[in-house]
């Protein structure tokens, strides 16, 4: 039998494999200095999100110094400020941190799973092997801890190419 026609006889020893591989990506940002907030982009966006997110309504900030023209407030309005917000109402701020940076990477492993597999430019070993090089890349986990929100593009971009796709 050829690799098509044996993934097609048994569907769901796949289905497993996805699942139990996009379990690996989301516990892996879990091992990151448990219980510790990490100093990613804004510390009182992780710290305390609504009142960070009140404040970013406002062009003028006088939380800092003297006050200060803000530029960028209004970009962490969703989803990072958003996810922060709901997530850190039950969780622990740490904790709120670490499941936004697994959302970010199973969001980047199951886009680049399906991308590849809707491609066909790799069977379903190779597509889950991308896609774990393409969540895992350094880029991610250079960036992950310290500015988080700058891996959402990477992440979202399978998803788009997928979403101009002709279905196959």
């Amino acid at each position: 039998t050829t690799p098509t026609s044996r993934t097609t006889q048994r569907p769901g020893r796949w289905v497993v494999r996805r699942f139990l591989a996009t379990v690996i990506v989301a516990v892996l940002p879990w091992l990151i200095a448990p219980g510790r907030i990490q100093p990613d982009t804004k510390l009182d966006l992780t710290a305390s999100p609504w009142a960070y997110l009140a404040r970013s309504w406002w062009a003028w900030n006088d939380h800092a110094g003297l006050g200060e023209l803000q530029n960028q407030a209004y970009g962490y309005l969703f989803p990072f400020g958003t996810v922060m917000g709901v997530l850190g109402e039950g969780l622990p701020a740490w904790a709120a941190q670490r499941a936004w940076w697994s959302i970010l990477m199973v969001v980047a492993f199951v886009g680049a799973d399906l991308l590849l597999r809707r491609l066909r430019v790799a069977g379903p070993a190779l597509a889950l092997v991308g896609a774990a090089a393409y969540a895992l890349s350094p880029r991610v986990l250079t960036v992950l801890p310290q500015i988080s929100i700058e891996v959402w593009p990477a992440a979202v971009a399978p998803w788009l190419v997928l979403a101009v796709l002709p279905a196959i």
